[in-house]
């Protein structure tokens, strides 16, 4: 249900239906440019879709607020990925305690 209104967007661009796009387009207020009208396919996707879905504001807070840093994810997820011994020098400059 959620994704319909992303996937029937893509498909008029990909489609070329102008008319049910331009549409569309109105109804969520999203206004082209002169040079975007003419634009198809992916060009015109590349130009709407950041303005209909602007992940760049979405997932660089999320990334920020649930992801660890990497000097104390290192910490617990160096045990999974280095193999060799626990307390050589290398391990112990990787923070391997």
């Amino acid at each position: 249900m959620i994704l319909r209104p992303i996937a029937v967007l893509l498909q008029r661009m990909m489609t070329g239906q102008l008319d049910q796009l331009s549409q569309m387009l109105k109804q969520l207020k999203i206004y082209l440019k002169d040079e975007e009208k003419s634009m198809t396919g992916r060009h015109l996707i590349r130009s709407v879709m950041p303005r209909f879905l602007p992940l760049n504001e979405v997932l660089l807070p999320m990334m920020v607020q649930h992801l660890p840093c990497p000097a104390e994810a290192q910490l617990y997820r160096m045990e999974t990925f280095y193999t060799g011994a626990s307390d050589n020098e290398c391990s112990l400059a990787m923070g391997h305690l």
